[in-house]
């Protein structure tokens, strides 16, 4: 689905990621716990993030959990960005950007091919496809391909003008449809935000 393709990761290998390497996981964050600081007071969090593979404990320092941590909630689908950190007592996951799944959908899914069974009933499909990509704009593009047998594949070019504003709803509605075999989602590279360097005087 959208969070296992948003998720560059294999969460059972987290503990073969390098040192300093940027994540992005997308899932249902749950026990949020928040805490003060002990230096200097300023409110930190940590939380767990579950996906259909498992779930993974995130730390959100001060820096971080200012910026975002309204956006973090129990029971709330987020996509998180951040680094790993090792040590002698091994990873630690250091959030440094979290957003609401629905809002950041969008910008992180550059292309979707759908692939559906030509043998199916697809008129049902390409109906709530169309009024999908008429309903909105967006940046997605997206073709759909025909899975003749277990081993070919064809694709059927599309418009390429047809770019959709993806949203989770729409999308499971559409990966749900009887016709729909398969899905393949192109996701853009991990970026995370360059914090400014202050220089202290």
């Amino acid at each position: 689905g959208i969070a296992e393709a948003l998720t560059n990761f294999e969460i059972d290998k987290m503990d073969q990621l390098g040192d300093r390497v940027e994540f992005q996981i997308c899932g249902v964050a749950s026990g949020v716990t928040k805490k003060l600081a002990r230096k200097d007071n300023r409110p930190w969090a940590f939380f767990n993030v579950g996906t259909l593979k498992g779930t993974v404990l995130m730390n959100c320092y001060a820096d971080a959990f200012g910026e975002y941590g309204h956006n973090l909630d129990n029971e709330k689908l987020v996509l998180v960005k951040g680094s790993v950190f090792r040590n002698e007592e091994g990873v630690r996951l250091s959030v440094s950007e979290i957003y609401p799944l629905e809002t950041s959908v969008p910008d992180q899914i550059k292309h979707i091919t759908w692939i559906l069974d030509p043998k199916g009933d697809t008129e049902p499909f390409f109906y709530e496809y169309r009024e999908a990509l008429d309903k909105t704009r967006g940046s997605t593009t997206s073709d759909i391909a025909f899975r003749l047998d277990p081993e070919t594949i064809v694709t059927a070019p599309a418009a390429s003008s047809l770019r959709w504003k993806v949203n989770t709803k729409e999308w499971s509605k559409l990966r749900s449809s009887p016709s729909v075999v398969g899905c393949v989602i192109q996701t853009a590279p991990v970026e995370l935000k360059k914090k400014e360097r202050r220089w202290k005087r």
